[in-house]
């Protein structure tokens, strides 16, 4: 898509555009919600893309699937090859040589596909992992596993795969200090409770704080990477910098060094994220989300929470429970 095109496309869809996005849909197998399709158009305006980008999209990946559903390793990994055209040898300098490395990939673009990149360029310099949902309680993570048992489910592979479960955390965690490499995607949370929210492509994100959990207690880095889609929807997989886990006085609880750690990953996420938003896999989700998140400058913190401790609310009667809204 030229420039020029994808700049016209910001513009609402007339009427006409939108049946024929709908009978696009019905081809595709696609169904969605008035509220979805509204989010993904926010999200195209922020790519400054279209629907018919999306479209494409959602097709590439339902053909790639089901191609490489049945091929033996050696088609796969030069299926993969062809679909992502990364030089893994980039990221050589960027893995630390005496500790572990925590790399941070979000569900964007072909993040499968890359992740099976990266875990074939480099277990042949350390071992490696891959750290997911057990597909018990994460319906769609048996893609994963099959793809493990055909490609590095051999002797001497150095790669492995881990669910996110108590046992696999330990792994996990002994892994990293034995200097082993952890993929974790970040983006993602079982409970909403158990999260904290951060400002992420203008709205609202509920994120888990243990990828930077995980390198803080091992001495580890972060890596962030993401995998880009290009304009022949092929990915390339690009590399932040590596962070250091920020470490706090004792006096304050570890999670609130997490969440900053966190914060920095976002920030590189939402730099590379930003243009190519529509590639993400839970744009419905986050586009659908209505209220911005509320932004405090530093002159303004001291004054609210004056206002906040100061509310008689805030010192309930010990006789009395406090209602607060």
């Amino acid at each position: 898509m030229h420039e020029s095109q994808a700049h016209e496309s910001r513009q609402p869809a007339p009427e006409a555009t939108f049946r024929h996005s709908v009978q696009t849909e019905q081809q595709l197998g696609l169904t969605l919600s008035d509220r979805e399709r509204k989010a993904i158009l926010s999200a195209c305006e922020v790519s400054g893309l279209d629907m018919d980008s999306y479209y494409s999209w959602y097709q590439s990946k339902a053909s790639i699937s089901s191609q490489l559903a049945d091929l033996c390793r050696p088609s796969l990994l030069e299926a993969v090859h062809c679909i992502d055209r990364s030089d893994y040898s980039s990221i050589d300098g960027k893995l630390p040589a005496d500790r572990g490395v925590v790399i941070a990939l979000p569900h964007h673009g072909h993040y499968i596909l890359s992740a099976v990149r990266l875990m074939e360029h480099i277990r042949h310099l350390r071992d490696i992992y891959i750290f997911y949902g057990d597909p018990k309680n994460h319906a769609g993570n048996e893609l994963f596993d099959d793809l493990y048992h055909r490609l590095f489910n051999h002797a001497g592979c150095r790669a492995s795969i881990i669910h996110s479960n108590a046992r696999g955390i330990g792994i996990a965690l002994r892994a990293l200090k034995n200097r082993a490499a952890v993929i974790m995607m970040p983006d993602v949370h079982r409970f909403r409770e158990e999260a904290y929210c951060i400002p992420f492509l203008g709205r609202p994100l509920d994120i888990m704080l243990g990828t930077a959990a995980m390198a803080r207690k091992t001495g580890s880095c972060i890596l962030p990477a993401i995998s880009v889609v290009d304009r022949d929807l092929r990915a390339t997989i690009t590399f932040g910098d590596a962070i250091e886990p920020i470490q706090t006085r004792a006096s304050l609880p570890s999670e609130v060094a997490d969440y900053w750690t966190m914060a920095e990953v976002y920030r590189f996420l939402e730099r590379a994220m930003g243009p190519q938003a529509i590639y993400w896999q839970y744009i419905r989700q986050h586009f659908m989300k209505s209220s911005k998140f509320p932004m405090f400058h530093p002159e303004t913190i001291d004054e609210a929470w004056h206002m906040f401790s100061n509310n008689p609310r805030t010192k309930p009667h010990t006789r009395y429970t406090a209602c607060l809204d």
